[in-house]
């Protein structure tokens, strides 16, 4: 007898497979010798350290440019994974799992990255979630 049960998580369980995936593509990219950063952090913080040479000031504008083509739309102020160097190139990732695809914020966020000297780069991880009933135990207080 088999019982399916609809997934109460608000964000879903894609949204968890996400997250992993984002995880695995971090560590792979350090794995090639990349310096990533969060994007959102970079954002908010906006550090001034050694990650950004001679970019800092394309990052900040190409920020700007991006409030623009976003002013009045409902996207998240999320919009990339990542921001990654290695040398002196500067990549902007975003990380797709499974089957996950870009945006049209996205794409158009990625077109304009390239104006301000970065690197538009997608990593895709795939992740596969299994449990079984045996891995289910319960203990009666």
């Amino acid at each position: 007898m088999s019982t399916s049960y609809k997934w109460a998580h608000p964000k879903g369980l894609n949204s968890f497979r996400g997250q992993i995936g984002e995880v695995l593509a971090r560590k792979f990219l350090e794995k090639e010798g990349f310096r990533v950063i969060s994007y959102e952090f970079l954002v908010a913080y906006n550090p001034s350290w050694d990650f950004w040479g001679s970019m800092k000031g394309n990052f900040v504008e190409w920020n700007e440019a991006l409030n623009k083509i976003y002013a009045g739309s409902v996207h998240r102020s999320r919009r990339f994974d990542f921001i990654a160097r290695r040398g002196e190139k500067y990549y902007v990732v975003e990380v797709k799992t499974n089957r996950g695809q870009l945006s049209k914020w996205q794409k158009e966020g990625f077109q304009l990255s390239k104006r301000f000297g970065f690197i538009p780069m997608v990593v895709r991880t795939k992740v596969k979630l299994i449990a079984d009933c045996k891995d289910v135990s319960i203990e009666v207080l």
